[in-house]
């Protein structure tokens, strides 16, 4: 094989084009392609001077076009379009968040019961604000929402002094 390999490099060099390369180049081809040759030659009928040259050299021909049909399948790869917006949160909106959230629990648990409650309802469970009238006896939604309004104030200070 040491003697095959330059020249079937010499012979590959150009044909694969260059569209098709990724990060190996032809040589790393042709190499991998002589490896796996090593394993089918006993399949290889020797029929003349220069018939493994020929059979080799189509095995290489052969793994181009793989090459070059594998590439015309994948899209290229380029640089990252930065319009598009990142799903999920990035590592710093997830540090912050952390921090933030930290701060929520911590200040909410220096509310009192009713006031906790309030916010938990309305923050965490989202309920609307006649649903909260009914579960904390308010007399109304105008009511529940007014009372829901000064919870979150005093989380805000809470999470202030944090």
């Amino acid at each position: 094989m040491d003697r095959y390999l330059p020249r079937l490099s010499r012979w590959a060099s150009g044909r694969l084009p260059h569209w098709a390369r990724d990060l190996s180049d032809t040589d790393d081809l042709v190499q991998d392609t002589l490896i796996r040759s090593v394993a089918n030659l006993g399949h290889f009928e020797a029929r003349g001077e220069g018939a493994l040259q020929a059979y080799l050299r189509g095995a290489v021909m052969n793994r181009i076009r793989d090459e070059i049909r594998h590439r015309r399948r994948t899209p290229p790869q380029g640089p990252l379009d930065s319009t598009i917006p990142a799903k999920g949160q990035s590592p710093l909106e997830t540090a912050i968040g952390a921090e933030v959230l930290e701060k929520y629990d911590l200040a909410l648990d220096r509310l009192d019961p009713e006031t906790r409650e309030a916010v938990i309802a309305r923050i965490e469970m989202g309920c609307s604000y006649a649903e909260i009238a009914e579960l904390m006896d308010k007399p109304s939604a105008d009511a529940a929402r007014m009372m829901v309004s000064l919870a979150v104030l005093k989380l805000a200070e809470e999470m202030r002094r944090g």
